[in-house]
């Protein structure tokens, strides 16, 4: 059914030339089906963390009303994709305290960077940016554990590599449709990289070729490449993070875009490369086929 509805389509990511076809989200889709008996397992201890869960999948800033005064949560908004599911596959740090880089799960506090002192002004301010948005996380996970603990709980299950499996899972709705068949594809070879850590009795039923794997780490290369550089334009304030603006705001914002995203192609080495970093700018339409 995927390969009657879905086209091939451009995923600049991959490539400037070769387009993405079906055919290659239909065979991840046979992997998944390969593994699903077996990231599905669970022991008794995991039976709690399956209970059916109301989860507001969209916590942001934008979605939440505080009272300046009381500085309490006076009202939650958006709650159209609101989902009942297995509390382990709703589990998660909302984006909107997120720190930019993964945080290990525990008691151990970030730290500024050393040399801190030392560092220019600017420099300074950065690390404090980000020594405050690991705090912010942290604390999150403090008093989620404390006032929280079936979350905190299924949080640090979705840290390991005990069944049940949570990535695929989460992946493989609508991969093709939402352009997250990269996402799909990096939880199957994750599974199969750390196959030996499911304890399982059986071999491992799914494997890639080197060339998929060259493939999907170039992929990964340039969507690293270009996530850090929006990184950077955010934490300077130049772009928005996720491209939200208020509305007052979206004629400043669409030409500081225009001039980041002419800085951005002024980088390239080839006319080449530089159609390619066109392509790959992420705040732009696009064309339903591209």
């Amino acid at each position: 059914m995927g390969n009657a509805n879905a086209k091939p389509r451009m995923n600049y990511y991959r490539s400037n030339t070769n387009r993405e076809k079906p055919s290659e989200y239909m065979d991840l889709i046979e992997k998944y089906l390969l593994l699903v008996p077996h990231i599905t397992q669970y022991n008794s201890d995991s039976a709690d963390l399956l209970q059916p869960t109301l989860w507001h999948s969209d916590l942001h800033l934008y979605n939440i009303y505080v009272d300046l005064n009381t500085e309490t949560i006076t009202d939650i908004i958006d709650w159209q994709h609101t989902t009942v599911a297995p509390l382990i596959l709703q589990a998660k740090v909302p984006r909107m305290i997120q720190h930019p880089n993964p945080l290990p799960l525990g008691w151990v506090m970030p730290e500024k960077p050393e040399g801190y002192e030392s560092l220019p002004e600017k420099e300074r301010l950065k690390a404090d940016k980000l020594f405050e948005s690991a705090l912010c996380q942290k604390y999150y996970e403090v008093l989620t554990a404390k006032r929280n603990p079936r979350h905190y709980a299924a949080i640090r299950h979705n840290d390991t590599w005990k069944p049940p499996l949570v990535q695929p899972i989460r992946a493989i709705p609508g991969a093709w449709r939402s352009r997250e068949v990269f996402r799909l594809r990096a939880s199957l070879m994750a599974v199969a990289d750390h196959w030996l850590d499911l304890n399982s009795a059986v071999d491992c039923p799914i494997s890639f070729t080197e060339e998929e794997k060259k493939l999907h780490n170039e992929e990964m290369e340039n969507r690293d490449y270009v996530e850090r550089l929006m990184a950077e334009f955010q934490d300077a304030g130049i772009l928005p993070a996720d491209g939200t603006v208020d509305p007052e705001d979206c004629e400043i914002a669409q030409k500081t875009n225009y001039m980041q995203k002419e800085k951005f192609m002024s980088l390239a080495e080839s006319e080449e490369q530089r159609e390619w970093m066109d392509k790959i700018w992420p705040y732009q339409d696009r064309p339903e086929e591209a």
